[in-house]
């Protein structure tokens, strides 16, 4: 190995574990160099030279006060940017909005990431009652209504993924009441081209989900409405015939042209 190319493997992993850094911010608001230290097992010298670059850059900010680091104000610039260059982010947002006016309830935008759904953006509801999930939080993907959706029109890949997560764990089999009830849950999905769950994953919640399909007709996202149970029955037929428009609107927008969609040609494999 040259000179060079140890110079560019050390500055990559410096890179890495500055990184490993920042990741650590993704649930907690505030560390100390300690937890900083027993996260990323870094030693506490370097742990203290990564921050205080970051901190330079304003990619975290040192509290005096209680000695600890937050994230910086340059994720924010980073984040609005981001959220402006993302099509689906964009375009979805004034959905939400109008979804959540008309509704009065919560709406919400998820798409996958690994085995979990990410909340990529929300619009909360009218209601003095409602239920939210924070923009940033993961959720299983196997349980509620948005995640059912994402399976079942996603890969072949992710489902036998999902199959095999649930196979191989009793804890999540009782959850999804069986492997051969979740299978037949996706089929009934595919033929209606909705998804509704109660009480899964949240209690006393309840939520109605459809499909957002890009431009290669694949899956990308998934819209959904969540609401107290007890609304439920009332606000079904409004809710998806909202939400079901939206679909359409926001599918069409990302270059989608395929609705309607025959029932069981759902997605492609």
């Amino acid at each position: 190995m040259t000179v060079k190319q140890k110079e560019n493997q050390r500055y990559v992993e410096a890179v890495t574990k500055a990184l490993e850094i920042v990741n650590c911010f993704e649930n907690r608001n505030n560390l100390r160099i300690k937890d900083i230290v027993q996260l990323t097992g870094l030693n506490k010298s370097r742990a203290i030279r990564l921050c205080g670059t970051l901190s330079a850059m304003n990619y975290l900010v040192y509290n005096e006060t209680n000695k600890s680091y937050h994230l910086g104000p340059k994720f924010l610039v980073l984040g609005k940017t981001y959220e402006r260059s993302n099509d689906l982010l964009s375009l979805a947002k004034p959905i939400l909005k109008e979804i959540s006016q008309t509704t009065e309830e919560t709406a919400l935008l998820f798409v996958v990431e690994g085995l979990r759904r990410l909340c990529l953006a929300k619009e909360i509801g009218t209601h003095h009652i409602h239920f939210s999930i924070e923009e940033g939080e993961r959720r299983d993907l196997y349980l509620g209504a948005s995640g059912k959706i994402l399976i079942a029109y996603g890969s072949k890949k992710l489902r036998q993924e999902i199959f095999t997560a649930i196979s191989s764990d009793s804890e999540i089999e009782k959850k999804v009441n069986g492997l051969d009830k979740f299978k037949s849950t996706l089929k009934e999905i595919e033929k209606s081209g909705y998804a509704i769950s109660s009480g899964e994953a949240a209690r006393d919640a309840s939520a109605i989900s459809v499909p957002i399909f890009d431009y290669s007709g694949s899956i990308c996202a998934s819209l959904s409405v969540v609401l107290p149970s007890y609304r439920l029955r009332d606000k079904k037929t409004i809710v998806l015939n909202v939400l079901k428009s939206s679909a359409m609107t926001l599918s069409g927008s990302l270059g989608y042209a395929g609705f309607p969609r025959p029932a069981g040609d759902s997605h492609s494999h």
